[in-house]
Formats: structure tokens, C-alpha cells, sequence
């Protein structure tokens, strides 16, 4: 790897992180505002966009422009899942976005999609070093998104951000039936990410690339 390749791959591994450690820093500051305020909901987008930011550089480093790709591809995906289910309540329940999460598409706050993107990617990415076959992971994979959103749901409807009108046996008062649809769009989802990101090691990746490139970096200053 020459000096500007190394330097390039460095680069990507220092954002992947700093967008790592922002969104961090957004979850910890969270609680110290008030429920439903602005500063809570600047704070969840910050959470999501550098989650997502740091998911997609991460795999950048072993897919390119792919991770890119199936991070759009997840985005549309969900999008149309996301207007279907509050539309008809098919496949989470019956459920409602309100005004408070801003721009919306086709009635769906764009931060949902970008949210379903982040975490596809960072379960794909958890993942990588997964000896299990591409059904295996996409199964266990989506059972992780769904353990994520048992804890997300009460959380997003206690900020105001959707609420919830489907009768039947609920847990923390989220319908059961949305973490069924949950599970099912986690694994459209993950399928969806299984060609285009390649299952390789991602952290593996990382380390190795900051361990190669310090060497290099070192050999250049002590030339000059």
C-alpha cells in the first residue's frame, strides 16, 4: 500500500470513529434535557447520523462505493416499508408518525430511514467476523435489531416522535405485533446488504490499517 493510499485509508478510520464518538457523546448528553424538548430531538439526529456516518465509512474500508449503495438501498427499502406500515398498518401495527421529526417523505420522517440504514449496517458490520452462513447471520442479525428496538420503541413514542392505536397484547406499551414486523424488515433488510457489502473482517481491517500505515508515515519523516 503506498504512503497516500495508507493515508486515505486512515482517514476514513479517523472519521468512522469521530462519528463514532460524536453520536457517543449525543446519547450521553441526551438525558441532561427534558423530555419532548428540541435539544432531545437535535440530539437523536445527531445519534443517528453519526452512527450512520460511522457505519458506512467503517465498511467503506472493505466494500467502497458498495457500502454506499447498500446503504441506499436500505434507506429506499425501509422508506417504502415505513409508508406501507403507517398507511396499513402492515407490518408493525397500527401506528402514527406525528410533526415533531422533520423532513418527512411520503408521510415518514426521512430520520427513520437513515435509522433503519445505521443499524442494518452496524449489525451487518458486528457481524462480519461470523462464521455462521449468510442465513445464519441475516437470522441472528435481525433478531439484534429487534432486541435493539424493544428498547427503542417506548423511548421514541415517550419523545412525542410516533404513537401507537393497535389493540392487543403490548410489552411497555408497544404492540407484540410490532416486533414481529420488526424482525421481518430486519431480514429484508440484512438480505438486502449480504451481496453488495462483502462479509469481511471490518475491524480486523481497521487495526490492520492503522498498524501499516504508522510504519510508513514514520519511514517518510525520518527520510526527509
Amino acid at each position: 500500500m503506498t504512503l497516500s493510499a495508507s493515508k486515505s485509508v486512515l482517514s476514513v478510520v479517523n472519521l468512522s470513529r469521530s462519528a463514532g464518538l460524536f453520536a457517543i457523546a449525543a446519547m450521553v448528553a441526551t438525558p441532561l434535557f427534558g423530555r419532548g424538548g428540541a435539544e432531545r430531538r437535535w440530539l437523536a439526529y445527531a445519534v443517528v447520523c453519526g452512527f450512520f456516518v460511522a457505519a458506512v465509512s467503517a465498511h467503506w474500508l472493505v466494500s467502497r462505493w458498495r457500502s454506499i449503495f447498500a446503504a441506499s438501498v436500505v434507506m429506499i427499502a425501509s422508506l417504502a416499508v415505513e409508508v406501507v406500515g403507517s398507511r396499513t398498518g402492515v407490518p408493525f401495527g397500527e401506528y402514527d408518525y406525528g410533526s415533531v421529526l422533520q423532513p418527512t417523505l411520503f408521510g415518514v420522517p426521512v430520520l427513520v430511514a437513515v435509522a433503519w440504514a445505521m443499524i442494518t449496517l452496524v449489525v451487518h458490520g458486528m457481524l462480519a467476523n461470523s462464521s455462521r452462513s449468510s442465513f445464519g447471520r441475516v437470522v441472528i442479525g435481525a433478531l439484534a435489531i429487534t432486541a435493539w428496538d424493544v428498547f427503542l420503541d417506548p423511548q421514541m413514542v415517550g419523545e412525542g416522535y410516533w404513537t401507537w392505536s393497535q389493540p392487543g397484547p403490548a410489552f411497555r406499551g408497544i404492540p407484540l405485533v410490532n416486533y414481529g414486523g420488526w424482525f421481518t424488515t430486519a431480514v429484508v433488510m440484512l438480505a438486502l446488504t449480504q451481496v453488495p457489502i462483502a462479509i469481511s473482517p471490518v475491524t480486523a481491517t481497521i487495526a490492520s490499517s492503522k498498524k501499516n500505515t504508522k510504519p510508513m508515515v514514520e519511514s517518510t519523516v525520518n527520510t526527509r
